[in-house]
């Protein structure tokens, strides 16, 4: 029974929490406007999206914000 109250607690806290992080990226996009750039691609179960806003750069996980970057223009990564 204690388990069942523990995995019940962890789901509550777990969808509020992915709920809080939707609004602030719904936020974001609002005080932003449409990005200049967007790449998007898939890795494992992850979707990932990097949107560009001049010089900042935004990485989202899921559609929720990973990190901003700072105010260096994006390095392109080449793959081997």
């Amino acid at each position: 029974m204690a388990i069942v109250a523990i995995l019940g607690g962890v789901a509550v806290l777990t969808k509020y929490l992915v709920g809080r992080d939707q609004q602030a990226v719904e936020a974001l996009h609002a005080k932003l406007g449409t990005p200049e750039r967007v790449v998007k691609f898939e890795h494992g179960f992850d979707r990932w999206r990097v949107e560009w806003y001049g010089n900042r750069r935004y990485v989202f996980r899921n559609n929720i914000l990973q990190k901003e970057t700072g105010k260096r223009p994006a390095e392109v990564l080449e793959a081997f």
